[in-house]
Parts: structure tokens; C-alpha cells; sequence
């Protein structure tokens, strides 16, 4: 840990308190859009006792403080959901829960430490990335209009129901070109009104550097391997939970910081509920959960929904730039210089693609997304979007040996009929 690290820790950190003061409402609203994600997930696993509820309120809320203070943007901190998945699917005890998040974290560490996640994030081509986002995306949507279909059009409480989400959802086409409308916060609000009146009824400097592929990965073995042994959830910096913060309002790490806060004050509470003192973070206070997941369980499923569709939509417009402005679009090139010394200067600039590779492009990434979407699987969407691709590059390999005259019968390429 260098000088040069704790400078840039303190310019990372710099920038975090001047974009919150700058605009307070955006980063809390920022803050609050990861939770369409995380607590539907959250609630069903630690129901069917899958996990610990409050230590995973805890190390998540640890964790969210560290990423925001290291990286110095708005990563999230999310359920890894094929695990999830699979745990909901199987009823899976806490025990496997958690050593299946370790084991996937102990090989994404053997990836990071190697080099080989580098050299994967090189190899993998962008189409191929861009249609696991946009799949992702699109399933979020599902996900969310699955929240609001079993709701009744208009019932008490007004807010938990079909028109409600109905409403909201029209205030986000409203507000979507106003980036710093603290959106998230005011639906936050709504719901917590709800699920309080339930309860009564019932008792700028530049922004930091993304962070690289090997930063993320060590990050995210180090959060599960961590965590694992005190029944908490596995988890993630998930590509949805970026999308959503960054759609309501967050862009800087402050927003994940604050989250954090609200997190470990959430868990510490709900871990001594029972006991009576505020320090239970390794006993398993099963009443003092139970009254905290009941409390999360009333949060309106409208206003949950409409959070993850947004979180959905975000997440599938980065399909728009595929062939304008992707990372494998970028190169370099040498310009000559202007002025009194005439010489040389490298810059970047980014290609134009013909039409032919614009619709290759678009078709890799809607056939991985269409895998995804179609067996709820990113391993299958992925399998297909490679597939695909190394079809195009097989039929690039004959074209050019066709073109060379190794391939093919004389004049097989000219016309039949002239």
C-alpha cells in the first residue's frame, strides 16, 4: 500500500464528499435504487432460512462502504442470483448457500490472482457482453412486472397496487431526462409510509477510473470468502444494481457508502431485537429477524416492481451502443501535427463498421441475450452468443479462401444465367 495508492485513495475520497454535497438528494436516491434487486432476493432466501438476515445486512453494509470508499463509484453490492436461483429453486440449507458462494469466490480468486480473468475479459468479444447485459436487463423487467402482475388495480394500502405502479412508471418516462430527480428516494419514501401504516394496522473533479476486471474479482472473493461463515449471502458487484443507482441519481461511491450505513444500522438492530442489547452479529435472534423480514415484507411490491423495470431499462440501453462507440471499436491512430513543429501524435479514434459487420455484430448480441432469455440461463445465452460468433468467423475463413483460390471449383462464383 504505496503512497501513490493512499493519494489516489484521497482524491477518490475528495471526490465522494463534493458530488454529496454537491447534489445530497441524487446520491441517497442513487443509493436506494439497488433495492428492487436485493430485497425481493434477500426476503425469499432468508424466509425459507437459506441465509442469515442480519449478517448479511451487516457484511453487505460493510462491504458497500469499502467499495465506496476504495473505488469511488456507485458499486453495488448484489446477490449473486444464480446461486439465489438455485437456492430458491432447492430449498438449499444455509450451509450450502454459503459454501457455494465460497467455492464460486475461491475460483473467481484463482482467476484474478492468474491473470486469467484478464485475459478472458480480452478474449470474450463485445457483442457477446453486450447481449448477457441486455439479456440481464430484459429479465429484470420480467422480474419486476412479476412483482406487479399479482397485484389488485387499485386495494388498500393505494400504493401496493396496479395503478399505483402504473402511475410511478409514468413519473419515470417524466423524469427520465432529469438525472438528478431524486427519484428512487421519493418511491423509498412511499413505501416506507406503507409499510409503517401496516404495521401500525398490524401492532467534481473527474470521476474515478472504473475499476478492472482483476480489482473487481478480488473484490467480490474477498467479500464471500469474508462473509461466507457467518451465513450470509453471497454476493456480488452485479452489472443491474450499477445500472439502477447509476439511473437514480448516483456518481460517486457516496451513495453506496450511505446505503452501507443504513445496512450495518438495519442489522445491528434487527440482530439485538431480541436480546435486547445492539451487539448480536454471531447469534441467530430468530424473533428479532422474523420482525425485521416482516417489516421488509410489507414494502409495496408496485413500488418495488417499478424500481426493478427501471433497473431493467438501464441496464438493456447499452445494446444502443454496440456498433457506435463500443470498447473493440476504439483504436489508435497517428495524426500529423499542427503548428510552428510539424511532428507526430498518437490519438484515439473510433472506427466506423460497414453494414454487413454492424448486422453481425447485432446478431451475436441478440442471440445471447434470446439464450438468456429463453432458458433463464446467462450460461446457455453466453454458449449461444459464442456459437454464433464462431459461425461468422468460419464463414469470414472460407470467404477468404474462396477469394485466394484455394477453395471452390473453377467459375463456380460466376452467374448461371447472364
Amino acid at each position: 500500500m504505496g503512497p501513490a495508492f493512499l493519494s489516489e485513495l484521497a482524491r477518490r475520497n475528495r471526490y465522494n464528499l463534493r458530488t454529496l454535497r454537491r447534489s445530497p438528494a441524487a446520491e441517497i436516491s442513487g443509493a436506494l435504487g439497488d433495492l428492487g434487486t436485493l430485497l425481493p432476493l434477500m426476503i425469499a432466501l432468508a424466509l425459507q432460512g437459506s441465509i442469515d438476515l442480519t449478517s448479511t445486512l451487516i457484511f453487505s453494509g460493510l462491504f458497500n462502504i469499502a467499495t465506496g470508499v476504495v473505488f469511488g463509484i456507485p458499486l453495488p453490492v448484489q446477490p449473486m442470483k444464480a446461486i439465489a436461483a438455485a437456492a430458491l429453486a432447492n430449498h438449499l440449507p444455509l450451509r450450502v448457500t454459503t459454501a457455494a458462494g465460497a467455492l464460486v469466490s475461491f475460483a473467481v480468486l484463482l482467476l484474478s490472482a492468474t491473470g486469467l480473468l484478464r485475459l478472458l475479459a480480452r478474449l470474450i468479444p463485445v457483442p457477446i457482453i453486450k447481449g448477457i447485459q441486455l439479456g440481464a436487463g430484459l429479465r429484470l423487467i420480467t422480474s419486476g412486472a412479476a412483482l406487479i402482475l399479482p397485484l389488485p388495480w387499485l386495494a388498500p394500502p393505494p400504493l401496493d397496487s396496479r395503478l399505483a405502479a402504473l402511475l410511478l412508471f409514468l413519473l419515470l418516462l417524466l423524469t427520465q431526462r432529469a438525472a438528478r430527480f431524486p427519484y428512487a428516494l421519493l418511491a423509498f419514501l412511499l413505501g416506507i409510509a406503507v409499510a409503517e401504516e401496516d404495521d401500525d394496522d398490524d401492532g467534481s473533479a473527474a470521476a474515478p477510473a472504473v475499476p478492472s476486471a482483476t480489482a473487481l474479482g478480488l473484490s467480490v472473493a474477498a467479500m464471500n470468502l469474508l462473509a461466507c461463515w457467518s451465513g450470509a449471502m453471497p454476493v456480488c458487484h452485479g452489472a443491474g444494481g450499477l445500472a439502477a443507482q447509476h439511473r437514480f441519481g448516483a456518481r460517486s461511491g457516496a451513495s453506496v457508502v450511505l446505503l452501507g450505513l443504513a445496512k450495518v444500522l438495519l442489522g445491528v438492530w434487527g440482530s439485538g431485537a431480541r436480546s435486547g442489547s445492539g451487539w448480536g452479529l454471531l447469534q441467530n435472534h430468530t424473533g428479532g429477524q422474523q420482525g425485521l423480514i416482516e417489516f421488509l415484507r410489507r414494502f409495496p411490491g408496485g413500488v418495488l416492481g417499478v424500481m426493478v423495470i427501471a433497473a431493467g431499462l438501464e441496464l438493456a440501453k447499452v445494446g444502443a451502443g454496440l456498433n457506435s462507440g463500443a470498447a473493440d471499436l476504439w483504436e489508435e491512430s497517428v495524426a500529423e501535427g499542427e503548428g510552428v513543429g510539424v511532428g507526430f501524435f498518437r490519438r484515439r479514434r473510433c472506427r466506423e463498421v460497414g453494414v454487413r459487420e454492424q448486422q453481425e455484430r447485432w446478431m451475436v448480441m441478440m442471440v445471447t441475450a434470446a439464450g438468456i432469455l429463453a432458458f433463464k440461463n446467462d450460461a446457455v445465452g453466453f454458449l449461444a452468443g459464442c456459437c454464433c460468433h464462431a459461425a461468422y468467423r468460419a464463414a469470414d475463413c472460407v470467404e477468404r479462401r474462396q477469394a485466394e483460390g484455394r477453395w471452390g471449383l473453377v467459375g463456380e462464383r460466376l452467374p448461371l444465367l447472364r
